[in-house]
């Protein structure tokens, strides 16, 4: 879901409508990301809370600072319109980082989490 706002804001930010859709999709999608991780992370590490908890803020501070910056960077040194299409590279270079990371799990391999 968060992927598409980026793409919506490049081909339809001029309709007011379509840029409000975007803007609550992208909200949604965030908001769901974080706490979503955080309820995994919290359900995966339940004997060391004070760590889990920080886990999120260590990956999500410096992932927003850096991509303020290189957006920044790129409305700077190229234009405002392109920052959206390079947001979409930056998310088809991590969708094909995660893929490569991907293995398949088999039914013997322990989990993390034994309840």
């Amino acid at each position: 879901m968060s992927a598409v706002a980026p793409e919506t804001f490049a081909l339809l930010g001029f309709i007011p409508v379509a840029a409000v859709a975007a803007l609550v999709v992208q909200g949604l999608a965030y908001g769901g990301g974080s706490v979503g991780s955080q309820t995994w992370i919290l359900r995966h590490a339940s004997e060391v809370p004070e760590a889990a908890t920080a886990l999120p803020a260590c990956a999500f501070n410096p992932a927003i600072a850096l991509g303020a910056l290189l957006g920044g960077r790129v409305a700077d040194g190229l234009s405002v319109a392109v920052t959206p299409w390079a947001g979409v590279v930056l998310i088809v270079l991590a969708g094909a980082v995660l893929a490569g990371f991907r293995t398949p799990r088999s039914e013997k391999e322990p989990t993390w989490h034994t309840r």
